[in-house]
């Protein structure tokens, strides 16, 4: 009571509401895990001060921004799960899991005014990443059932008005080997 919920995502479980929540507080934000309607039905799953989000995947986990260095998560059966970025001071705008077992994946992140994408896993690898082209800000990452990654976002039209520009949305198709990423093709521009 009295907290403010900031972000919610279902998981897997025999309760139909079970979720993780985000909410801010007094004491700051806390993540929480419930699985039922009873008190003991709820755990707090994170204290840390950096989450801000969180971000669902298609296998059934939840992962959030918990230190810097370290996304934390909790699986669709209910284990924690680490993984290491090599990130600081940047913010996690979006993260993919790419790979079965689920300690691997991709981040966007956003740096200063800049993004970019770095891979991520869970045996504390230490990944080069990979800065949006001059000009676009990717705000988010998805992967085709093919299992093409891609990045999107926008760009601003060249001589438009810095105040109140003219944008076009981008996509940046990625290609990742190994944890090395490269631009795989460039970028396109879509619609304004």
């Amino acid at each position: 009571t009295q907290e403010d919920l900031l972000d919610v995502a279902l998981v897997e479980g025999t309760w139909s509401n079970a979720h993780v929540g985000l909410v801010d507080t007094d004491a700051g934000q806390r993540i929480y895990l419930q699985t039922g309607a009873n008190a003991d039905d709820f755990e707090i799953l994170d204290a840390s001060e950096r989450p801000s989000r969180l971000f669902p995947q298609d296998d059934g986990s939840v992962w959030w921004d918990a230190v810097a260095g370290e996304v934390r998560g909790v699986s669709s059966d209910g284990l924690r799960i680490t993984a290491t970025t090599g990130l600081e001071d940047e913010r996690v705008l979006d993260l993919l899991v790419i790979d079965e077992q689920g300690v691997y994946g991709l981040l966007l992140f956003r740096s200063g005014t800049s993004t970019g994408v770095v891979a991520f896993d869970g045996l504390e690898g230490n990944f080069t990443s990979l800065s949006a082209p001059e000009g676009v800000t990717w705000t988010d990452l998805e992967v085709t059932e093919s299992g093409q990654v891609l990045a999107a976002g926008w760009r601003m039209l060249e001589g438009s008005n810095p105040a109140t520009p003219d944008v076009v949305s981008v996509v940046s198709f990625l290609s990742n080997d190994a944890g090395t990423l490269s631009l795989d093709g460039g970028s396109v521009d879509g619609p304004e």
